[in-house]
């Protein structure tokens, strides 16, 4: 799931003569639909939990009801006031990061202090876009001479794209073993998007994720640059079969059939 949220995510550079949008960066979410309304407060789901004595905070792991659903708790509906630990996004309690040359994947993003599995490191912000003016993009995007996307789907008929505006986590490189993930939260009635870390990360360490792209027959393959030892060569998942559909195959030899 977390894979598939991550759907689609790149750079486009305009042919000459063609006037490209300045970027604009922005720490939170723009709404070029409408944007839902506030949760009535009977809908507001309140946890349960307690201020840990040791920790000196509450809702700080999955015994938070709120936190197991991958929604955050609201300011003045948490028993634990302002020591809850669920509240990462609205606060940006995020890890420090940067962009950097990642050279021929491009811009990419890194960590500049360590951090542990499973810590929030930022969001992926953008426009937040009906289908329609998706598919009026993409039909700009496919008459670009280079291709690189920036959306994913946030919900049924919106979609979130950082292509003309959003924060760092645009930045985000695939890779084949990744070593961050994105979840949808729930902030209210709004679902946002946060990177996770799958494992523990050293400073100076790419941030990548799996951009989760599925194949289609007669696209347009993208080669993949991670690098790591179980790289699958192309970004779109199926595509490394392509090659024997195609009859790149050959008939294996005896030790291989041992």
């Amino acid at each position: 799931a977390a894979a598939a949220a991550a759907a689609a995510m790149a750079l486009a550079a305009p042919p000459r003569g063609r006037q490209q949008r300045a970027f604009q960066l922005s720490e939170e979410n723009v709404y070029r639909v409408p944007r839902p309304a506030p949760l009535p407060r009977g809908e507001i789901q309140e946890c349960a939990c307690r201020v840990e004595e040791d920790s000196g905070r509450g809702c700080a792991d999955e015994r938070c009801l709120n936190r197991a659903c991958r929604q955050e708790c609201l300011p003045g509906h948490c028993p634990c006031g302002k020591r809850c630990g669920n509240q990462r996004l609205q606060r940006r309690e995020f890890k420090r990061t940067a962009p950097f040359d990642a050279g021929g994947k491009g811009t990419g993003l890194r960590l500049e202090e360590a951090c542990e599995a499973d810590a929030l490191i930022t969001e992926y912000c953008g426009e937040v876009i009906s289908e329609d003016e998706l598919a009026k993009r993409l039909r700009s995007v496919d008459q670009e001479t280079r291709v690189v996307r920036y959306f994913m789907q946030l919900y049924r008929g919106a979609y979130l794209d950082a292509q003309f505006l959003g924060n760092a986590g645009r930045y985000l490189n695939h890779s084949c073993e990744p070593n961050s993930r994105v979840e949808k939260w729930h902030v209210g009635a709004e679902l946002r998007v946060a990177v996770f870390a799958n494992r523990d990360i050293a400073a100076g360490e790419e941030i990548t994720i799996d951009y989760g792209w599925d194949y289609t027959t007669g696209q347009r393959r993208t080669r993949c640059l991670c690098g790591t030892p179980s790289c699958r060569q192309w970004l779109e998942k199926g595509a490394e079969q392509v090659q024997v559909l195609r009859g790149d195959w050959r008939k294996p030899t005896r030790a291989e059939r041992a």
